[in-house]
């Protein structure tokens, strides 16, 4: 199957989610299920046997929208998992992008 046939079967949530996919594992990374984090995907510097995680990554369409209660509880999230947090999108000219959360203790 090509991948111009293949992308014309696919929804836009599972084309956002196959370009992000695509996109992490062109850039040498390892890619798991994130299920069990509540994130899309877990990605990984290594093999997954031999190291932790350290990115969740959540696939938003495009353009990025989200509520300020559903950024709070990203950012959370990642702290108390402690991985990095990545909100992922493609745009509409077909590139991943990426913008990270990272939640801070001590703001006054």
């Amino acid at each position: 199957l090509k991948t111009k046939t293949f992308l014309k079967y696919l929804k836009l949530k599972d084309y956002n989610r196959f370009f992000i996919y695509r996109d992490l594992w062109g850039r040498g990374f390892t890619i798991s299920c994130g299920l069990k984090f509540g994130a899309s995907f877990l990605v990984y510097a290594n093999n997954v046997g031999l190291v932790h995680s350290f990115l969740s990554i959540f696939i938003s369409p495009y353009p990025f929208f989200s509520y300020s209660g559903s950024l709070v509880s990203f950012g959370r999230l990642g702290t108390i998992t402690k991985k990095s947090t990545l909100i992922a999108f493609v745009s509409y000219n077909g590139f991943s992008n990426y913008l990270s959360l990272k939640w801070h203790k001590n703001l006054p």
